[in-house]
């Protein structure tokens, strides 16, 4: 006997026309997203909606809330926030399969959810609500998982999710394999083009060779990215990985000159023919800096250097041209700042609003106020470190003075037994009056 399933739709045609609204292709006339939101929203009253598709909605529902000019940032992180825990949350429920529950990074991986999204679910219902970027980056990322993990799955059609954005999560490993030999590739030969300009009969033509090499490797990059946005942002991340923006084994305070030297000039170039690279790269950015560090953040270089590339980037006179073209939300970069304060971040907003009046205007006492905690904290920290240190010193001489006495009890000991030894009498018979009683009893 087959097995009767109820549903809140229909037909399975009109969850499949639900999926279209809710990931159209990339030049759709309109957004119907809201229509599948409210449609949803029925289906909820219905009963029997899957967590998967209800997930979906509250996701995109975020996204189109998303609007900074009339929703406050905190009202936007806890719409965001809610979603993503809510979706998190209710798989990792629905994956609990056993008497007993078992922990939910074990239940993300047996279902194939990042363990990523185990760690910000975590920081969004325990901690601070997470930075906004990374918050949305949290909705993409949730959204691109729940197609392949339900949406594609409901019908025949395999395959990518080029109804998103024209690009499969196939083709964005391969892609950033790609951009990793081609920036290798252009290190190396920037880095042979140093040492051969040492010779001063081959100065210009290598220097000519060199930005001849550049130019074209840059079109290589702007091909593969045919002006699509998640393309844009992996080869960001891609450049922002150790050995590429970042050198190897950097120590904290040492100089960027020669990374900056290395690499401005293929960022500018990216930049002036990928106009929302510059953009994306800076909300990147801004992101890593506010991440957690294994370390004190103070003392991380990696973020130092992150924190230098942005300085550079955001204030200095060679990048003014494609700032001027292509970069003008700085209000953006500090409202990230200040949504995960640490000693890089406000550093970096404190310039920022010195720099620009509208993002003083906006953010200024905001940004002395974070300040002001931070150092509130610091001499909080110092004055715990001074009782720490007190107390170890207590310590120290408690011991100290342990260690005398069970020395002293070791000596007397040791001068009993020599006593026994050379006639003193110790121990002897009591010669007087005894009375007996019972063993415990006193007079």
């Amino acid at each position: 006997m087959p097995q009767i399933i109820i549903t809140p739709w229909r037909d399975n045609t009109e969850l499949i026309k639900v999926r279209a609204q809710f990931y159209p292709p990339p030049k759709a006339e309109r957004d119907e997203r809201r229509s599948a939101i409210n449609l949803i929203g029925a289906w909820k009253l219905r009963g029997n909606l899957p967590h998967t598709v209800e997930s979906t909605a509250l996701l995109c529902d975020a996204v189109l809330n998303d609007d900074p000019n009339k929703v406050s940032t905190y009202s936007i992180r806890a719409t965001y926030s809610t979603a993503f825990c809510r979706f998190v949350t209710g798989l990792v429920d629905n994956g609990q399969t056993g008497r007993s529950k078992v922990n939910m990074f074990q239940v993300a991986t047996r279902i194939g959810l990042p363990k990523s999204f185990v760690e910000l679910r975590h920081q969004a219902t325990h901690e601070e609500l997470p930075a906004l970027l990374v918050l949305r980056q949290a909705a993409d990322r949730s959204l691109r998982w729940l197609w392949h993990y339900y949406w594609r799955t409901i019908d025949e059609r395999t395959g990518s999710l080029d109804d998103v954005d024209g690009i499969s999560e196939q083709e964005l490993q391969q892609l950033k394999n790609r951009f990793r030999d081609l920036l290798r590739v252009y290190k190396n030969d920037r880095i042979e083009a140093a040492k051969a300009s040492k010779k001063a009969d081959v100065v210009k033509t290598k220097a000519q060779d060199a930005t001849e090499r550049r130019e074209g490797l840059v079109q290589k990059l702007i091909k593969l990215l045919k002006d699509r946005e998640t393309a844009v942002k992996r080869l960001a991340g891609v450049l922002l990985e150790v050995k590429y923006l970042i050198p190897a084994n950097r120590t904290l305070g040492e100089s960027m000159d020669h990374a900056l030297l290395l690499w401005d000039d293929l960022l500018k170039s990216i930049s002036n023919w990928q106009p929302s690279f510059l953009r994306i790269t800076v909300e990147e950015m801004a992101v890593l800096v506010i991440q957690p560090s294994k370390l004190d953040v103070q003392f991380d270089a990696y973020r130092e250097a992150i924190y230098l590339w942005l300085v550079h980037i955001l204030t200095s006179e060679a990048w003014a041209a494609a700032r001027k073209q292509s970069f003008t939300n700085y209000a953006s970069v500090v409202s990230t700042c200040i949504t995960g304060p640490n000693h890089w971040s406000l550093k970096l907003a404190a310039l920022l609003v010195r720099l620009k009046q509208d993002v003083q205007d906006r953010y200024g006492e905001v940004v002395q106020l974070a300040l002001g905690r931070q150092e509130s904290a610091q001499e909080h920290a110092g004055e715990l470190e001074a009782i720490k240190a007190e107390v170890r010193r207590f310590d120290a001489a408690l011991n100290q003075v342990i260690d005398d006495h069970d020395t002293d009890m070791d000596t007397g000991v040791e001068n009993e037994r020599r006593g026994s030894l050379t006639g003193d009498p110790g121990w002897s018979k009591w010669k007087g009056p005894w009375a007996s009683k019972p063993i415990g009893m006193v007079d």
